[in-house]
């Protein structure tokens, strides 16, 4: 979940440690070896990782600059000043008007399309698909799933089904 309502500011305590992005999602302690990310948009509820979930988000982080810069040529380009363009966007994550309704999808394809929305999912959605998947194929790993060669001439096939820009296949190429 997106962990509340209302500003993007941050609603926890800031992490110890060097800030790895540019808005506060990740953080890395070098004295402790503990690496903090946040999944939700006012960073209040904190997860941990260690240096190789570390490596693993900063290369979330890399992955998710092209799109982000995409983002910002698409904010611009809105006419508006992009500042509101991205404030109707977080209104739009937050409130959620169509899943309000009776189509019963969370965004139209209207919304999805407006470029505000695209800045939060990328700001959000990042972090937890990409951390979700990767887990459950850590889980699956330690359960044995992976031990046996798939069966000749058929590759081991990944779907990702969060209708977003593809996390849930970064995940599975980083695992």
């Amino acid at each position: 979940g997106d962990g509340g309502g209302g500003g993007g500011g941050g609603g926890g305590p800031t992490p110890a440690g060097a800030k790895l992005d540019e808005e506060g999602y990740l953080w890395w302690d070098e004295a402790t070896g503990v690496c903090t990310y946040f999944q939700d948009r006012r960073r209040k509820w904190p997860f941990t990782a260690g240096v190789t979930g570390k490596a693993q988000l900063c290369a979330l982080v890399s992955a998710n600059a092209a799109l982000r810069a995409r983002n910002l040529q698409l904010l611009s380009a809105a006419g508006a000043e992009p500042d509101r363009v991205a404030q109707e966007g977080e209104r739009l994550y937050v409130e959620k008007p169509t899943l309000r309704g009776d189509a019963n999808v969370t965004w139209s394809y209207d919304e999805y399309g407006h470029p505000g929305l695209q800045l939060y999912y990328l700001k959000l959605k990042a972090w937890q698909r990409f951390t979700e998947t990767y887990a459950l194929l850590e889980r699956a790993g330690r359960r044995g799933l992976f031990n046996a060669p798939p069966p000749t001439g058929r590759p081991l096939r990944i779907a990702a089904l969060g209708g977003g820009p593809g996390y849930e296949l970064l995940a599975a190429r980083r695992y």
